[in-house]
């Protein structure tokens, strides 16, 4: 694709910068070759057994005579008060829906073709007090022979294209580099990644046209019993931890005191800090997730977890 040097609108880098940020996060139709990619969403998510749906709800521990119960519905750290998870027979996500009870529901609808890839991604919302979704943009694929995404293009309600992704990789299948393009050919931002020599994507990062990074995710891999993320964007910065399962055992947010200067612990101040606990079935699943805030005793949310098999 040419690149047509012109100025262009604030609010389409914005809206570019948005969309990198979900492709960078949850970028669930990108395939690619390579040993250490994951198969489908089963592998993805880590899950066990043949998952049909997940639906998972989150709830306040609250002390009542003593004891410690599960109180009322509540989002945890800003996040969904329900998540419900839809799988095929594939392993392969068809449906995610996150309701929020201060705010609307987003549903995302992932369509697949004879071959068995993601072709389509539809993306709606409800807010409160209506009845049906409204379609908010879509999002279609295009792949390589190899089965790779090589190319997204994004769709108003309309029926317009509003801006085109463009995908690259290494000799190895992995995903080095997505571009972000208005119809005019504008671009409007790109995330870049890294992989470590085993071929496990170590950094992921997302830039403005001017080259300026925005928020960027790195992985650090402490043999095969832990894995830290660090993410940080403008003066947020997290670590997570996970144990060999791949499930989160904590969580640490961070305010950068200097942006200027490197990330260090001289340089960070802890917001907070959680700890999680977790019960499993007989598949190996988690159905209920405890988080425990800095060092209490007691957990602060439970999130339990519905799961269908096939």
């Amino acid at each position: 694709m040419k690149t047509i040097i012109k100025s262009h609108s604030k609010s389409f880098e914005c809206a570019v910068i948005y969309q990198l940020i979900l492709l960078m996060i949850i970028s669930s139709c990108t395939s690619g070759g390579g040993s250490t990619k994951p198969a489908n969403d089963w592998d993805k998510q880590h899950l066990k057994g043949k998952v049909k749906s997940i639906t998972e709800t989150s709830f306040k521990v609250e002390e009542k005579f003593g004891e410690y119960v599960k109180g009322q519905r509540d989002g945890i750290h800003d996040q969904y008060d329900e998540l419900n998870l839809q799988f095929n027979t594939d392993g392969n996500l068809t449906q995610e829906l996150r309701i929020y009870l201060s705010g609307p529901a987003s549903k995302r609808v992932y369509l697949f073709d004879n071959q068995r890839r993601c072709i389509e991604e539809r993306f709606s919302y409800i807010k409160r007090n209506e009845e049906s979704y409204r379609d908010q943009f879509s999002v279609k694929n295009y792949y390589d022979d190899y089965g790779n995404v090589i190319f997204k293009e994004n769709y108003s309600p309309d029926g317009k294209i509003t801006e085109i992704d463009t995908l690259y990789y290494n000799k190895d299948g992995n995903l080095i580099e997505i571009k972000a393009f208005d119809t005019d050919g504008n671009m409007g931002g790109k995330v870049l990644y890294k992989y470590t020599k085993d071929g496990n994507e170590s950094e992921d990062a997302v830039y403005h046209p001017d080259g300026s990074i925005l928020s960027k995710q790195s992985t650090d891999y402490d043999g095969p019993l832990k894995i830290k993320v660090s993410y940080q964007q403008y003066d947020h910065y997290q670590i997570m931890v996970y144990d060999q399962s791949q499930q989160i055992v904590e969580r640490s947010t961070y305010k950068i005191i200097n942006t200027d200067k490197i990330i260090n612990e001289d340089n960070l101040k802890l917001s907070s800090r959680w700890r999680f606990q977790y019960e499993y079935d007989e598949h190996g699943n988690w159905i209920n997730q405890y988080q425990y805030q800095e060092d209490k005793k007691n957990p602060t949310f439970v999130v339990e977890r519905e799961i269908e098999y096939y």
